[in-house]
């Protein structure tokens, strides 16, 4: 029997799959969860094209144009 391995990123506004042995998608999204402030705000903001909750942040927020 295979066993799913793919899980949603830990931190609650994104919508990524976690990295492989991970419970996050990246490490912004590791410091967001943990109360970084530099990686706090509204929506999620990791970046990652997919993401529903990347279209709430600025581009410039997270290194885009």
């Amino acid at each position: 029997m295979q066993v799913d391995q793919s899980a949603k990123c830990a931190h609650a506004p994104c919508q990524c799959l976690a990295g492989s042995g991970s419970a996050w998608c990246s490490t912004h999204c590791e410091d967001a969860a943990a109360g970084d402030r530099r990686a706090a705000g509204a929506g999620c903001g990791c970046g990652h094209p997919g993401c529903t909750s990347a279209d709430e942040v600025p581009a410039s927020a997270i290194g885009g144009g």
